[in-house]
């Protein structure tokens, strides 16, 4: 949701450790246009503040020259919408949150970090997060983290792609919906770790060089709408005591024409411990086939 707020405009020149409450003692929101904006300090965004860009790819924050730490952080409350964080293979996290219950990032791109793209840490149990409309790409390790938020967050319309690893998310009631994890290639797609009463549904978790959708010591009140195919290890993974109350319509195994960064019909498509429970109705699992396999034509 859109907040109006006073706002502090901020030119398309290099900041140094900009806050929100320190520089701006009258000011609750920033307003940052279009263009490159160069930090040499993370953007602090304070508690119930609000930083928002002219857009997605409108608005680009990236590091100074030699400045190799997070791009923004973030506590409770704070907003953080329409913009880009590049680290440009330079600094190590895009977006870092702090105890940052009921925090919003909406319709953000993260790329380019040398660690993790978006890390959440909590030293309490927090709550009331929701990330929507997030991409992240281009990460050198993982590209989301986020632990401690056991009242829940929201993950709605969130892309990983092209990272070291996906999404690792470990809190209770996350709510995971049309989420992709593509490509991630020197570990997992989607991790549900040391977590309870998740709902995952209609999510996608392709040509990763691990597990695609991995759910370790963990339960699962509903899922619906998976699909995980052509991963380097397994395309699902119940491990350890995981647990599904209900699970349906869930699609693993050999893409036609080979498509994925991985495929190559190798991956167990499905895979339960015996010490996990994982009950489902629906389960499809493709068999390595040319089938329905179109081939693009070249030349003329």
């Amino acid at each position: 949701m859109k907040r109006t707020l006073m706002a502090l405009a901020v030119p398309p020149l290099a900041i140094a450790g900009l806050s929100l409450g320190a520089s701006t003692s009258q000011a609750d929101a920033m307003f940052l246009p279009t263009g490159v904006v160069r930090v040499d300090k993370p953007i602090v965004v304070p508690a119930f503040g609000l930083a928002r860009g002219s857009g997605s790819g409108q608005t680009v924050i990236a590091p100074a020259a030699g400045y190799t730490g997070p791009l923004m952080t973030a506590g409770p409350g704070a907003t953080i919408e329409d913009l880009t964080l590049d680290g440009q293979s330079q600094a190590t996290i895009g977006l870092q949150l702090t105890d940052a219950s009921q925090v919003t990032v909406e319709s953000v791109e993260v790329k380019g970090t040398t660690q993790v793209g978006i890390v959440g840490t909590a030293s309490v149990g927090v709550g009331e997060q929701e990330f929507t409309d997030v991409t992240i790409k281009d990460c050198a390790g993982l590209g989301f983290s986020n632990a401690g938020a056991n009242g829940g967050a929201d993950y709605t319309n969130v892309k990983v792609q092209n990272c070291g690893a996906g999404m690792v998310i470990s809190h209770a009631n996350a709510a995971i919906v049309a989420v992709q994890t593509v490509n991630n290639t020197r570990g997992d797609g989607l991790v549900l770790r040391n977590a309870s009463g998740a709902t995952i549904i209609n999510v996608r978790s392709a040509g990763n060089s691990g597990t695609g959708i991995r759910i370790t010591n963990s339960t699962i009140a509903a899922g619906s709408a998976w699909l995980s195919s052509a991963n380097g290890t397994n395309d699902v993974w119940f491990e350890g005591n995981s647990r599904a109350a209900s699970l349906t319509g869930v699609v693993v195994g050999w893409t036609p024409c080979g498509l994925g960064a991985f495929q190559g019909g190798r991956e167990n498509p499905w895979r339960v411990d015996a010490t996990a429970s994982a009950p489902v109705t629906g389960l499809r699992v493709n068999k390595k086939t040319n089938d329905y396999c179109v081939v693009p034509k070249t030349g003329n």
